[in-house]
C-alpha cells in the first residue's frame, strides 16, 4: 500500500501511477462498504424489539453508513455543463474533507460509547448522558418553537427514566458531589476515567477531537484531519486561497488522501463492530483470508 504523505515531495509524484492506486482504493472502498452494510443489518435484525441502551449502537453506524455512502458520491468524477462554458469538472476538496471528519468523529463516538472501557458502567453512563443532552436539546427546541403546551411531549415523559438510569448507577454514585453535578448539569458524556480524576474541572470533559484520538488513529492521520484538512473545510483566508489554487496533481493528491483515509476509518469500525456484535463478528469470519487481509493492511496503517 502506497501512503503518499500531503504536499510533500509533489515534483517525485507520478499522476498515472496516483490514479491506478485511486481507482485500487475506490474497489476496495466499495468492498469496505458492503461489508459494513450487511454487519448493520444483521446486527439490527438481531437486537429487533431489544430494550438494552446498547440496542441503540446500529442507528450510530447507520450514520457512519449515511455518510460513506455520501462520500462514495463525492468521490466520482464531477462535470458540470456550465452555460457558454460548456462541460467543467468538477471537485469540492473542502466538501470531501469535511465529510470526512464527520464521519471519524461518528465512529469516535461509536468507539466512546460501545466499545467496552475497563468498567462496563461507564460506557452506560456515557450514554446516559449523551442520551440526556439530546433529549434536553429537544425538550428546549420544541419550547422555543411552539410555546408551552398543556400536553408533556412523549420526550418529557421520558426524561425521567433517563434521570434514573443515571442516578441509579454505582459509578455515578461513587463519584463526589461536584463530579456528579458537573456531569449531570452539563450531560457531559465525553469524560473517562482518567479525564475525571484531573484535579481541574476544565479537563473533565474533552473536544470531539479527542474523542478522535481515543479510537486508536495514528498521529498523522489525526494530524491530517484536525490541521491540513481545516485549512480547507473553514471558509477563512487560507481556505479559500488553498481551494482556489490546487493544480491537478494537488486535486489528485487530495483525492488520493481521502480515499484512503475513508478505507482506513470504514474498516476501523468495521473491527469494532465486530468486537462488539456477535452478528457482525460472524459476517467478518465468514469472509476470505483474502477479504480480511484487506481489512487488516487498512487497520495496521491506520490505526495503533
Amino acid at each position: 500500500m502506497r501512503v503518499i504523505i500531503i504536499n510533500t515531495f509533489l515534483h517525485l509524484i507520478r499522476p498515472a501511477v496516483l490514479k491506478e492506486d485511486i481507482e485500487q482504493h475506490l474497489k476496495n472502498y466499495d468492498f469496505l462498504i458492503n461489508v459494513l452494510y450487511t454487519q448493520i443489518e444483521n446486527t439490527n435484525a438481531a437486537l429487533v424489539g431489544n430494550p438494552n441502551w446498547w440496542a441503540f449502537a446500529p442507528k450510530v453506524c447507520q450514520k457512519f453508513f449515511n455518510q460513506a455512502i455520501t462520500l462514495k458520491a463525492l468521490f466520482a468524477n464531477k462535470v458540470l455543463e456550465v452555460g457558454e462554458y460548456g462541460p467543467k469538472p468538477f471537485e469540492d476538496v473542502s466538501t470531501i474533507y469535511t465529510t470526512l471528519r464527520m464521519q471519524f468523529e461518528t465512529h469516535g463516538l461509536f468507539f466512546h460509547l460501545f466499545v467496552p472501557t475497563t468498567n462496563w458502567e461507564v460506557n452506560i453512563l456515557r450514554f446516559r448522558l449523551w442520551e440526556l443532552d439530546g433529549i434536553r436539546t429537544k425538550i428546549a427546541f420544541r419550547l422555543k418553537l411552539n410555546g408551552p403546551t398543556k400536553d408533556p411531549s412523549l420526550d418529557e415523559l421520558y426524561l425521567p427514566r433517563v434521570v434514573k438510569s443515571i442516578t441509579d448507577l454505582a459509578y455515578y454514585n461513587i463519584l463526589d458531589e461536584k463530579r456528579r453535578k458537573f456531569l449531570f448539569d452539563r450531560a457531559a458524556w465525553r469524560f473517562s476515567e482518567q479525564s475525571l480524576r484531573e484535579i481541574n474541572s476544565n479537563k473533565w470533559q474533552f473536544s470531539y477531537e479527542q474523542l478522535v484520538k481515543n479510537a486508536g488513529i495514528k498521529d498523522e492521520i489525526y494530524g491530517n484531519l484536525y490541521s491540513h484538512f481545516s485549512m480547507h473545510t473553514h471558509p477563512g483566508y487560507i481556505g479559500v486561497v488553498q481551494s482556489m489554487s490546487l493544480d491537478s496533481t494537488e486535486l489528485l493528491i487530495a483525492k488520493y488522501v481521502s480515499v484512503l483515509y475513508s478505507c482506513f476509518v470504514t474498516s476501523f469500525m468495521i473491527s469494532d463492530l465486530s468486537k462488539r456484535f456477535a452478528q457482525s463478528r460472524e459476517h467478518y469470519e465468514s469472509l476470505s483470508d483474502n477479504h480480511k487481509d484487506v481489512i487488516q493492511s487498512f487497520l495496521k496503517a491506520g490505526r495503533n
